[in-house]
């Protein structure tokens, strides 16, 4: 640690410091910096840095009060080393937490001002630099003292949120001791009345991530990244620091590392909107975890006897949640939104409603997977977090507290019970491979031939641009070979059409025979598979994989035609002649088919009914879609069987 020397102005640094006082000030133009000092008093004094005044003004305080040294963030490290300016940051925290006194200099500060709405108080790093200290004194811009904290309790509270209770240690006398009186405690004892240590990591650790976060909400910072490195102490992390990451990677980083080190529930009560949402039946997709302090705002604090029934953790892709959970019943604003949401979960979280003791507050889930309990966090009508009364409805809550009587979300308590669920922590799945298009390519196909005369059936593959067709099913795309497009109808509302995913065509003697035909009756929204701002989609594989027709309203279907039927329905016959309007090529073999035995080596699932044509000769094609799980995976499979 570098300090000041109050008398010499010379920089000395020490492995185990002497007392010392510390400097809280927000920065202005001309400041006295580490280059400065080191080049003696002589050319330190003569310095015509603006920031020189105030370093001479603290010092002469400090020298005054008899201490020997003072530390300032400005001149006491050097931050052309980024190896020294990370483990500052990652001490600065101990630093004032250690330190005799810290002088607050508020340069904004008139002695005729009146009330507290001084530049101080919106910095983010100051924050720490308020909690920290042993002992916090006030001095305005003529360096005329103001206050200490413990004087101003009130009207810092007033102004931060913060508990006076955080504000007035060390002085504050024991209300659980009848003969405790007023009197300056002597630093990190424990009172013999209440058992509280006097020192700031103890009471900071007794609140909430929730309330912590509170009083950094409205605070702001230069860089965007110091919004969460400023805070790191307040919540007693180490991380460290990337500057350029952003604002958002570097609060997530520090959420992560407040998760491994606490269990608080209370860092998923964020989102809290100041008034009631104008649309009430908007749903929308959200992030587990908040981008930005701001988010916070509504202080709450956990049941510690409920403690070790819920708990948090993190994985590389997922927040693993123990919470009480269980389905709830969406109004009718919402109803529709299960289509392409899921339907809708409430988790209970270990954190006091304002509504009574019984009162919890609660964030809103779509089901993602029932196997593996994987939920997307979704907020309803503009509210991300709820609170759940005893009369059995969730209702939105504002960021004052105070709820929403008017969004409303009926469960049933009985239904709802202990799980260990996973949480995606992005809206969007992790590692998804995109591509320019949505290419149309089949699920895995076995073939089976049973008594077949004419041999192997060789298979070709098709995907045709086909525009303005009348398919089976109907649709007006039916292959979509570009991009998935919006579809809207007169009210607004999205039309999602059938789409078929493969067509597959068998052949025997050179001739055609008959076609297969699998897909979706109904295909997800392109914000589902890629960018907001992409014309993109993923391949059909990644999309069977992921399971993600099951989390619309996707009915897997197959349709066995003979070609005859199939050249009928599409205007092209079999020698390659158009017969109509429609178009059909890009015919291209892609090999024999061998027979797969009668099942894949997995637990197979029939999805849909079994298709059947009977073909010249005596022939019979069944064709059927089948979810087949292995080794924990799961996917849909084409099952064909040709028999006389």
């Amino acid at each position: 640690m570098r300090l000041l020397d109050t008398t010499t102005f010379e920089l000395q640094s020490f492995v185990s410091p002497p007392r010392y006082a510390i400097l809280s000030h927000t920065w202005d133009d001309e400041e006295i910096l580490f280059e400065d000092a080191q080049q003696g008093r002589d050319c330190l004094l003569s310095s015509p840095k603006k920031g020189l005044a105030k370093l001479i003004a603290c010092c002469a305080i400090a020298a005054r009060d008899g201490y020997g040294y003072v530390w300032i963030d400005t001149c006491c490290i050097d931050k052309s080393s980024s190896a020294e300016l990370s483990e500052a940051i990652n001490s600065m925290f101990g630093w004032y937490a250690n330190s005799q006194v810290c002088y607050v200099h508020l340069a904004d500060c008139q002695l005729s001002n009146a009330g507290n709405n001084w530049r101080w108080f919106t910095r983010g790093w100051t924050l720490q630099e308020l909690v920290a200290p042993y002992d916090v004194r006030f001095y305005n811009a003529d360096w005329s003292f103001v206050g200490t904290r413990f004087t101003l309790a009130d009207e810092i509270f007033e102004r931060t949120g913060i508990d006076p209770v955080i504000l007035r240690r060390h002085r504050e006398p024991c209300y659980q001791s009848a003969k405790s009186h007023y009197r300056s405690a002597k630093r990190y004892t424990i009172c013999v009345g209440c058992q509280t240590m006097n020192a700031s990591r103890r009471l900071l650790d007794s609140l909430s991530v929730a309330t912590r976060m509170s009083w950094v909400a409205n605070r702001e910072t230069t860089r965007d990244e110091d919004m969460a490195y400023c805070v790191m102490g307040i919540f007693d992390v180490n991380m460290p620091l990337l500057y350029g990451e952003g604002r958002d990677k570097a609060f997530v980083r520090l959420q992560e590392a407040i998760i491994n080190r606490s269990n608080d529930q209370s860092i998923l009560v964020w989102g809290l909107p100041i008034t009631p949402s104008v649309d009430r039946s908007s749903v929308t997709a959200q992030r587990a975890l908040a981008m930005s302090p701001g988010r916070f705002g509504c202080p709450c604090e956990p049941d510690l006897e409920l403690s070790s029934a819920y708990s948090t953790t993190i994985s590389s892709c997922d927040l693993i949640l123990e919470a009480l959970v269980g389905p709830c019943s969406p109004g009718h604003a919402w109803a529709s939104s299960e289509a392409l949401f899921g339907s809708f979960w409430l988790a209970f979280l270990n954190c006091s409603g304002s509504r009574g003791p019984l009162a919890a507050r609660a964030i809103v889930l779509s089901l993602l997977s029932q196997d593996s309990l994987l939920f997307q966090r979704v907020s309803l009508g503009g509210f991300h977090v709820f609170e759940a009364c005893p009369d059995g409805v969730a209702r939105g809550l504002l960021r004052s507290g105070d709820v929403d009587e008017t969004v409303q979300l009926p469960f049933d308590s009985q239904a709802f019970k202990p799980h260990r669920i996973r949480v995606r922590l992005v809206t969007d799945p992790p590692h998804l491979p995109y591509s320019r298009g949505f290419r149309r390519t089949t699920p895995p196909v076995q073939v089976q031939v049973v008594d077949s005369a004419d041999g192997t059936y060789t298979l070709q593959e098709t995907i045709p641009p086909i525009k303005d067709g009348n398919f089976i099913p109907p649709s007006p795309d039916p292959f979509m070979t570009t991009s998935f497009r919006y579809q809207y109808d007169a009210a607004g509302d999205t039309k999602l059409p059938p789409g078929i995913f493969g067509a597959l065509i068998f052949s025997s003697q050179q001739k055609r025979a008959f076609v297969v035909l699998c897909g979706l009756t109904r295909v997800p929204k392109p914000s589902n598979l890629s960018r907001e701002d992409s014309q993109g989609g993923v391949d059909i594989r990644t999309y069977i994989a992921y399971g993600w027709w099951q989390e619309t309203l996707s009915s897997p279907f197959c349709v066995v035609m003979s070609w005859e039927s199939f050249v009928a329905a599409t205007g092209r016959d079999d020698t390659g002649t158009e017969t109509g309007t429609n178009r059909l090529d890009a015919l291209s073999l892609i090999g024999r088919v061998r027979s797969l035995g009668p099942m894949l080596n997995g637990q197979t699932e029939i999805l849909e009914e079994i298709s059947t044509v009977v073909l010249d000769g005596g022939f019979q094609v069944e064709a059927r879609l089948e979810r087949v799980k292995f080794l924990q995976r799961q996917s849909m499979c084409l099952a064909i069987k040709i028999s006389r």
